[in-house]
């Protein structure tokens, strides 16, 4: 990065098992930064590809990319009921590892740690810092957030005072729905070894800080 060496970039395509790895070339690109543990390329061939100015922007248009290239490839349902299965598996990946979310949602009592909903169909097991494997499972490391809220969280748009563990709001949501749930208390276990730990608070905290200076 340091000397502009252009590098080659592929992407690895999702495989079999057992099959040797396929990739497409997508041209070269200057590494140009390195940000939230995630490398910062600019073309130097024109090919197009997810650009953003934070690494969850690019991780973003990346799943943007990669839904609709699914929607493409994958074959209709072939009937009313697997397009039901479907949709339910989407809603069972989104909510989270299944133990990971029973354990939170016992934590936290079936609500919402922002809002209090007890409406246990949209809350969702939300990973305060990113999954890095079974060990990421930790309740200290979770949170129960309403769907949108934990939408907000990954979007690094929600974090919280990591001393007060009041929320916070990125200044483009002022103003609007979501206005009123800035400094609000989070609702935290009794249990205190099952409260989201001080440093990892401090860890979202600082990506929320980075990611509103980019804004």
């Amino acid at each position: 990065m340091k000397d502009s060496v252009p590098v080659g970039v592929l992407r690895e395509r999702s495989v079999s098992k057992g099959r040797r790895p396929e990739y497409d070339v997508l041209g070269l690109a200057v590494p140009v930064d390195w940000r939230d543990g995630y490398f910062f390329f600019e073309s130097v061939t024109g090919s197009a590809g997810p650009r953003g100015d934070t690494a969850g922007q690019v991780l973003t248009a990346s799943a943007e990319d990669e839904f609709s290239a699914q929607l493409i490839e994958t074959s209709p349902p072939e009937d009313d009921y697997d397009a039901r299965r479907r949709v339910y598996r989407q809603i069972v990946a989104r909510r989270g590892q299944v133990s990971f979310r029973r354990e939170l949602l016992d934590a936290y009592q079936a609500r919402c740690a922002i809002t209090g909903s007890s409406t246990t169909m949209v809350l969702e097991a939300a990973h305060l810092r990113p999954y890095r494997g079974p060990r990421s499972n930790s309740v200290s490391n979770g949170l129960l957030l309403r769907s949108d809220l934990h939408t907000l969280l990954d979007l690094q748009l929600l974090a919280f005072d990591p001393t007060s563990r009041r929320v916070l709001l990125s200044r483009v949501l002022s103003g609007g729905d979501y206005a009123d749930l800035a400094g609000r208390a989070m609702r935290e276990p009794t249990k205190p070894h099952q409260r989201p730990a001080d440093d990892v608070l401090a860890a979202v905290h600082a990506a929320f800080q980075h990611a509103e200076g980019r804004r």
